[in-house]
């Protein structure tokens, strides 16, 4: 794994931290609201209770007396509750001291929902859920106002609740965000490999197509080199040479402008079958009534004393399904190769003969040979020889879904072959 895959999965770590840290933040948000919630409307009657217990008559007062037992009897059932008498204006008269925020008050007397936090006058600063009813039902008398508990005790009671709904959905939330991160980790990490992958798969596309420029430059420069040297003869010493001379220059000339013109047509060749919708048209065919054919055409073409094709072919091997101008051009360069680099006088060899479920076509030329590294034969043999018909071999083989082998030691030429699938009814 390399440093940016690592920044990534790190970056994806402290990601799932915060959301996670978050997502905590809220279940606790989200389970103290719900508790308060539930508590205020369970004990919103508390203060109407009080009220209706500590007012005197048709006064609309309280009576203090009467208003501290019950205050005393609600703290001993309910230890959460505190009472308060509060004036019009919210200062407590009894019970504590200070001044109570009325807005909150009379926000849920309006029937706001909750909940709805008001001053607490035992933790001044700080605010609590409450119960609240008007002295005598007139705001102008004055507040029953009884404190359900603080913070401290909302916090307390929201780990017994840590069950509830919120909690569970808060947890089912935390796990989803979990599994989506590591979800999005592994597709991320899948899609870094592949973009390797297609990187150093461009790289080396960019150094073959390097190699095949100073192959192609190669092959191109030593025919014109040649032709542009015998002219350069003749147009400099053409009048001193006999009429033999210059007929033997001539026809050197045409053979190397010969040579240079196969060179072109190879040329477009490769970048026809280099092109991106460039397809084998399969059909069924006969491999040794075409090797017959293409090794018949290169014996016509050696002169008296050339080398020859010795052609092996088992006339009774099955049909195979590819595709013939592909096998020809493969065959064609093949030869081509072999009967260049093979020793003067000595026979090139065609074989084809039925392998198995497959038909294997050869060639062999008596070359001096090489040795070769089993992992890159076809690449070292392309570069050893600087051919371009061996480029086009192997993609042509490469259109028709197999490959070329190569067999070859010091001292006892070289054998190239492919396989062709048999064609079953």
């Amino acid at each position: 794994m390399n440093s940016a895959t690592l920044r990534l999965a790190a970056s994806f770590v402290v990601a799932l931290m915060a959301m996670g840290t978050l997502c905590a933040g809220v279940m606790a948000i989200a389970a103290t609201r719900y508790h308060d919630e539930r508590m205020q409307r369970r004990n919103a009657s508390i203060a109407m209770y009080v009220e209706r217990e500590a007012v005197l008559g048709s006064a609309g007062q309280a009576d203090l007396t009467r208003l501290r037992d019950i205050a005393q009897h609600a703290m001993v059932v309910n230890p959460l509750a505190r009472v308060y008498l509060l004036d019009r204006n919210g200062r407590v008269i009894d019970g504590g001291a200070g001044n109570v925020d009325l807005a909150p008050l009379r926000s849920w007397v309006a029937g706001r929902p909750g909940p709805v936090y008001g001053d607490d006058p035992a933790n001044p600063g700080r605010q609590a859920i409450f119960s609240v009813h008007p002295v005598g039902g007139k705001p102008d008398n004055g507040y029953i106002y009884v404190v359900l508990g603080g913070r401290d005790a909302t916090s307390r009671a929201v780990l017994a609740a840590a069950s509830s709904p919120v909690i569970l959905a808060g947890l089912l939330l935390l796990f989803g965000i979990m599994l989506m991160a590591g979800f999005l980790a592994v597709v991320i990490d899948r899609r870094a490999r592949k973009a390797r992958e297609q990187l150093a798969t461009l790289h080396q596309l960019d150094q073959e197509r390097r190699q095949l420029l100073v192959s192609i430059g190669h092959d191109l420069r030593t025919p014109l080199s040649a032709a542009c040297g015998y002219l350069e003869a003749l147009d400099c010493n053409g009048a001193n040479m006999s009429e033999q001379q210059r007929l033997d220059y001539v026809r050197i000339i045409a053979q190397h402008v010969q040579r240079l013109r196969r060179l072109i047509s190879q040329v477009f060749r490769l970048a026809r079958l280099e092109s991106p919708g460039m397809t084998a048209r399969r059909e069924l065919m006969s491999v040794q009534d075409l090797a017959n054919d293409v090794g018949a055409r290169f014996q016509q073409d050696c002169t008296s004393g050339a080398q020859r094709v010795l052609m092996d072919i088992d006339a009774t091997a099955p049909l195979v399904w590819a595709d013939c101008e592909l096998v020809e051009t493969v065959l064609e360069n093949l030869l081509d190769n072999a009967m260049r680099h093979g020793s003067s006088g000595i026979a090139t060899r065609l074989s084809v003969s039925q392998r198995g479920a497959a038909v294997l076509v050869s060639v062999q030329d008596s070359g001096s040979g090489m040795t070769l590294e089993p992992a890159g034969a076809v690449a070292n043999l392309s570069s050893s020889r600087q051919g371009l018909g061996l480029v086009i071999v192997r993609r042509a083989l490469g259109l028709l879904g197999t490959r070329l082998d190569v067999d070859s030691a010091a001292g006892r030429g070289t054998t190239v072959s492919f396989r062709l699938s048999v064609m079953h009814p």
